[in-house]
């Protein structure tokens, strides 16, 4: 049975009105008489007796199923229903028998329009006129019902294909984490947020050090794996409201949703070094990662929350004596293979940070990093009676229900 079929039936079995209200008239049409549909059920080759208006002399009741007869099921065909039902044992007293096939606009055969009579010579022409009409009657209902369902059923399959898309435009293919479109649309959110004095969050950034001599040493499968392992293992330190995204290469990102301190964002930092740590255990090519932070509240716009968080995670690449998170390993594909020498972590080459915003962060003092020490960055923030900066990437955020303030991590 093909799916409009299916359909169909769903829709008849529902007893839509106007299929009620064609038996009701027949009923009043045809008083001695008992008027019923027969569904051809073509797959289990049987009839089933659906609205059943009559008297139960003749055995017939609504519900009842009878087996079709070797030979009446023609394929392509609409289906016979008198010697399935005349030749029943159960079935009494018939006499005369009017049966009006309905067929629905694609040619699929539903079922039959039948009418029945304990009288000989029963029905008239007029009779059957009036079963072919109110027959298709039943049909164009039927169709109807179809096309909507179908129509309902298109449009649910748009809507999750746009669904899909969307969620393709906004994630990382090789993490599952959110790209930096993804990423960025998040943080301005948050931003936003954040400076209404709504949800308090932090921006931390990762990079992962000696990711090169991975990729260098073990091939770039394995340094694929690294990168969905450092996802994995920030999505585990994180919580559900918090965004971990893959912003480009080997750096990722995580807005902290309802953190209010540096030392929040520091335990989030390290849990999930421990987690990659756990995940890379028996790892042969050895890696860190830095981090930096900084309070999106603190940040005159989104942009400059990303560069202070840069600094923060850069100053902690060049000055870690042992106090930064820390990551180790992945685990080589290659059987036996030596060790991935270790190199010097790169200093950031000058133009990553705009000469201006440089500058301003040498006025200001305002970046905030992990595991800060006496000779890191000052830890003043930017006073938040600068106003904000205005960014084309920000979304509205209107209908976003505020989180609830966290705990302290940890």
């Amino acid at each position: 049975m093909n799916e409009s079929t299916n359909s169909a039936a769903r829709s008849f079995f529902d007893f839509t009105d106007a299929t009620a209200s064609v038996l009701d008239l027949l009923e009043k049409q045809l008083p001695d008489c008992a008027v019923f549909v027969a569904y051809h059920d073509s797959d289990a080759e049987l009839l089933r007796i659906v609205d059943f208006r009559g008297e139960p002399q003749f055995g017939i009741s609504n519900g009842q199923t009878m087996p079709l007869l070797p030979g009446t099921v023609v394929s392509g065909a609409p289906v016979d229903p008198a010697p399935a039902i005349l030749a029943n044992p159960i079935v009494r007293d018939v006499r005369s028998f009017i049966g009006i096939p309905l067929l629905l606009n694609d040619g699929e055969h539903f079922g039959t329009l039948c009418a029945i009579s304990n009288v000989g010579d029963r029905f008239a022409r007029n009779d059957v006129e009036l079963l072919t009409v109110l027959g298709r009657v039943i049909v164009n209902e039927l169709d109807r019902e179809v096309m909507q369902q179908q129509m309902q059923q298109r449009h649910d399959d748009l809507v999750r294909h746009n669904r899909r898309l969307r969620v393709d435009a906004f994630t990382d293919a090789l993490t599952g984490v959110a790209n930096r479109r993804g990423f960025e649309r998040a943080l301005a959110r948050e931003w936003k947020l954040s400076r209404r004095g709504t949800v308090p969050s932090f921006l931390t950034l990762v990079d992962l050090d000696e990711f090169k001599a991975v990729n260098d040493r073990y091939g770039h499968a394995a340094g694929d794996e690294m990168l969905r392992l450092c996802a994995q293992a920030l999505k585990a330190a994180g919580r559900e409201t918090d965004v971990i995204g893959r912003i480009g290469g080997d750096e990722f990102a995580a807005i902290l949703v309802g953190c209010t301190t540096a030392e929040e964002a520091q335990i989030f930092a390290t849990r999930a070094s421990e987690h990659l740590e756990e995940l890379l255990h028996e790892s042969e090519a050895k890696v860190t990662f830095s981090a930096g932070s900084q309070g999106l509240a603190d940040s005159p716009s989104p942009l400059r929350a990303m560069e202070l968080a840069d600094q923060a995670m850069y100053w902690h690449k060049r000055n870690r004596n042992g106090g930064s998170p820390r990551g180790t390993a992945l685990a080589s594909k290659i059987k036996g293979g030596a060790k991935a020498p270790r190199q010097a972590a790169p200093n950031r080459a000058p133009a990553r940070i705009p000469a201006k915003a440089m500058a301003a962060a040498r006025r200001d003092g305002s970046a905030t990093g992990i595991n800060s020490s006496s000779d890191s960055p000052a830890d003043n923030s930017v006073a938040r009676a600068q106003p904000p900066v205005g960014d084309d990437a920000l979304i509205d955020a209107a209908s976003r229900k505020p989180a609830p303030i966290r705990n302290p991590r940890g």
